[in-house]
């Protein structure tokens, strides 16, 4: 089967320096690939690599089948959009949106023609006489966009296109960015280190740390079960909660025992790889509090309750560890001094403590007697 993309192996070093690490992944045609990961991963090099702005140290890339290691940017069929948008001051709109067409020789009508269908799906058909000066950030990312909307190329790359947009403007550009691209079906790699961007417009995703790929997956899977306690934390706000825990097997269940209360899971083969000393993650959401007392379960004390319009973030404490809480507002008053966590229905990621790497996920039920 041919992709979109294909990187083999491929590692970058400045100097003594390693970059990327055997770094391999897979763009299906039509389909919206997120690199995400902290500044400083690797992902705009990945990108520059992929886009033949950068040499690559060792590895391949192919785009359709066609192997473009060697191959220069300009013949590789491929349109980017940057952070800084990289319009021409001097020219307008339009002139920004036929400038690369011009350059290729395409006919008049068609430039024409391309151009006028690109402003037309992005609603900027009445801004093309206007210079960027005169337009809004999210106005002069469209221009950008249709800069590489007219090129109808193989491949997209995006190089973090909505960052430099305030929060209401990029939750609409969000939305805007995904039914283009699914309208235009057209394979895109987009660069970001705003989970909340990946979760939302990726098909799949590839999270790096450090020069390397960490996990691969669709971004809900991604979110369910982490790979390793880096992935786990580096995706969700407030991030994951984190534990020492140790694991007691009985002869019809096993518990998980942490300092904030023990959880059973329903079927000893669930935990089978587990270790007997285990790191255990949850995420605030996935802990089912209440504010009235459970017999046999010590309380948190509760620290600080922030209010988020139909959440409520808790902060609660027991002894010396710290608890984030997400719940429904309605679940605890706003005064509330102590919670008690309900075991089962918490959702659960156990990680071994020496190598941060996933060994379980499972929902916790009620412990039977044994």
């Amino acid at each position: 089967m041919t992709h979109a993309l294909d990187v083999v192996n491929l590692t970058k070093s400045f100097g003594a320096t390693r970059v990327l690490q055997e770094v391999s992944l897979e763009v299906a045609e039509g389909e919206f690939f997120v690199l995400l990961g902290p500044s400083g991963c690797g992902k705009t090099t990945l990108l520059r690599i992929i886009a033949g702005l950068e040499p690559m140290s060792r590895g391949d890339v192919s785009i359709r089948g066609q192997r473009v290691t060697d191959t220069p940017a300009e013949d590789r069929d491929i349109a980017m959009v940057f952070q800084d948008y990289a319009l021409y001051p001097h020219m307008t709109a339009r002139q920004n949106l036929e400038f690369g067409l011009k350059r290729r020789r395409m006919p008049k009508a068609e430039i024409q023609a391309r151009v006028s269908r690109a402003a037309q799906t992005l609603g900027i058909d009445q801004l093309l006489d206007r210079k960027p000066r005169q337009l809004s950030g999210g106005q002069q990312q469209r221009v950008a966009l249709g800069r590489a909307i007219v090129r109808q190329p193989k491949l997209f790359l995006m190089d973090e296109p909505l960052s430099n947009l305030d929060a209401q403007v990029r939750a609409a550009m969000r939305f805007e960015l995904k039914r283009l691209q699914r309208d235009l079906g057209v394979a895109t790699v987009y660069v970001t280190h705003d989970q909340v961007e990946a979760m939302t417009l990726g098909d799949r995703m590839a999270v790096i740390n450090a020069g390397r790929i960490e996990q691969i997956g669709a971004p809900l899977d991604v979110y369910a079960k982490p790979a390793n306690l880096f992935v786990g934390r580096f995706l969700g706000n407030p991030s994951l909660n984190v534990f020492p825990g140790s694991i007691e097997r009985k002869s019809t269940t096993t518990v998980v025992c942490t300092p904030i209360g023990n959880f059973a899971s329903g079927s000893n083969g669930t935990l089978a790889s587990a270790t007997e000393k285990v790191d255990v993650g949850v995420r605030p959401e996935n802990l089912r509090v209440t504010d009235r007392e459970l017999p046999g379960v010590p309380p948190l004390d509760v620290l600080l309750v922030e209010p988020l319009g139909a959440e409520l973030l808790v902060y609660a404490r027991r002894e010396t560890v710290d608890v984030v809480l997400r719940v429904p507002v309605d679940t605890l008053p706003l005064d509330a001094k102590k919670v008690w966590i309900r075991s089962a229905g918490c959702h659960l990621h156990l990680f071994d403590p020496q190598t941060g790497q996933a060994l379980a996920h499972f929902t916790a039920v009620e412990e039977r007697e044994s």
